[in-house]
């Protein structure tokens, strides 16, 4: 198994939600990945004693990746927005993070399983049996917000729904922030100028059959939704 948690400015978040990911799964298994810049985050992951990938992918684009652009392409020019400038590439990261591109991390075997998780979304609850994870089926989860007095429980939510889409007469799991499938050959997040659109994408355009919830597991989202695209802008927690 591989977890790979993409952090650039998270670490005030990454203390709470890599804590909770050490209780489910093992840390040999995670790495985070993150900007030379970025010294708290490393400090984090080093205190936890997780692998730490420090990479310029965040600001760079990997012109070999020939996957299907046509979406985030049309999407970035309806915002008027540059796509000739990397600013966030948080799907190389994450290629690099795992050893789908480049050679900083050997490539997971074949049928491996993999999870991409934010920084700022705690897990609550347990995973699955691995052995129960299809191939070409692409899983997430819940995400809710936290209450101001800290209480978790899925049913005391002030926001919270299983961010699923409907697309090409399939449903899958298309929020980033917490995606879980097994590896095949050739996989790749991509090469985008921001966070967003990679990951309706990824789940889309690489998985032929519907999204899953995983059963028994939920986020716990420590921030806003939809805001840090280009990199973090809000405040730190202390």
């Amino acid at each position: 198994m591989r977890l790979v948690i993409p952090s650039v400015d998270y670490a005030d978040h990454l203390r709470v939600s890599l804590s909770a990911w050490l209780r489910l799964v093992d840390r040999a298994c995670i790495t985070v990945v993150t900007a030379a810049r970025d010294h708290a985050t490393q400090d984090v992951a080093g205190w936890h004693g997780v692998r730490v990938l420090v990479t310029d992918a965040w600001t760079r684009h990997d012109p070999t990746f020939t996957g299907d652009t046509t979406h985030w392409h049309h999407y970035w020019r309806s915002r008027g927005e540059r796509i000739d400038r990397y600013e966030f590439n948080k799907a190389l990261a994450l290629d690099e993070a795992f050893g789908f591109a480049g050679t900083k991390t050997a490539a997971p075997a074949d049928g491996e399983i993999c999870i991409s998780a934010d920084a700022d979304c705690e897990p609550v609850g347990t995973l699955p049996s691995m052995a129960t994870i299809a191939p070409h089926v692409i899983y997430g989860c819940r995400r809710f917000t936290r209450h101001a007095d800290g209480s978790k429980g899925p049913e005391e939510v002030i926001r919270g729904r299983a961010l699923r889409c409907q697309h090409r007469a399939f449903t899958c799991v298309m929020e980033g922030y917490l995606q879980l499938f097994r590896y095949r050959p050739g996989l790749r997040f991509g090469s985008y100028p921001g966070a967003d659109a990679y990951d309706s994408d990824f789940a889309e355009f690489h998985f032929t059959e519907p999204g899953r919830e995983i059963p028994g597991l939920y986020v716990l989202h420590a921030g806003l939704t939809h805001t840090h695209w280009r990199g973090r802008v809000a405040e730190r927690v202390s």
